[in-house]
């Protein structure tokens, strides 16, 4: 009888681990690899302050057409994007290849932060920090399955530029972590005014707006070239 009890109590763990997560529901659309698309509500974990800092591209929960839970994998081939509104900001997600390591490309939930010819995404992934015991032995430290070896998670965000349909083009940072100014001035060349504005009018940081006004410009609505 102990015996059935345990194997109850283990068997319900992972329901109940999922029914205590609390989720803010917020509306929205998911797109499905047909390109069906459902209106529905997408669910957003309440511990999820910074949606830039979120699991939201690896993952989306939202309800089903039978208002039942369900979650989707960026690695799996059920969506191919999802969107939803929160306060008074549309949030995009494509699934896109991107390339993390040399010659690896995976599949991400990429937020499109602004739409158009030029796109700008940002898409955030967990890195592993290793950290030196200085009491441990150098065994400890250079094992990662070892007790004593010490590392940390954390979250590393990344923009990207895409024009097109072309491939993703990872936007370089310096040291400091702030956008390289020599290599966006580069990129927007074929615009020379847009691109003499780049460390003067515009801050480097604001590449939402460099990205606006290159669109403006194939418009006819922005600067010349």
């Amino acid at each position: 009888m102990k015996k059935f009890l345990i194997y109850l109590v283990l068997g319900a763990c992972p329901f109940t681990v999922f029914s205590q997560t609390s989720f803010s529901y917020y509306p929205g659309y998911v797109i499905f690899n047909q390109k069906d698309t459902l209106f529905t509500k997408i669910a957003i974990d309440n511990k999820t302050k910074n949606i830039e800092l979120s699991d939201l591209y690896v993952k989306v929960v939202y309800l089903d057409n039978q208002n039942h839970l369900d979650t989707a994998f960026c690695d799996e081939t059920e969506l191919i994007g999802y969107s939803f509104k929160r306060d008074t900001v549309q949030y995009n997600f494509h699934k896109l290849i991107c390339q993390k390591k040399e010659g690896n490309k995976d599949p991400i939930f990429a937020w499109c932060m602004v739409p158009g010819y030029l796109k700008l995404y940002s898409y955030a992934h967990e890195v592993r920090i290793e950290h030196i015991n200085w009491s441990a032995s150098v065994y400890q430290n250079l094992n990662p399955n070892g007790i004593m070896h010490e590392y940390s998670r954390n979250k590393v965000l990344n923009y990207y530029f895409q024009k097109g349909d072309g491939e993703l083009i990872r936007i370089p940072k310096n040291a400091d972590g702030s956008p390289n100014k020599k290599w966006l001035k580069k990129f927007f060349k074929d615009d020379n005014t847009l691109s003499g504005k780049i460390g003067k009018e515009i801050n480097i940081f604001d590449l939402e707006q460099m990205a606006r006004e290159y669109n403006a410009l194939l418009t006819g609505e922005g600067s010349s070239k």
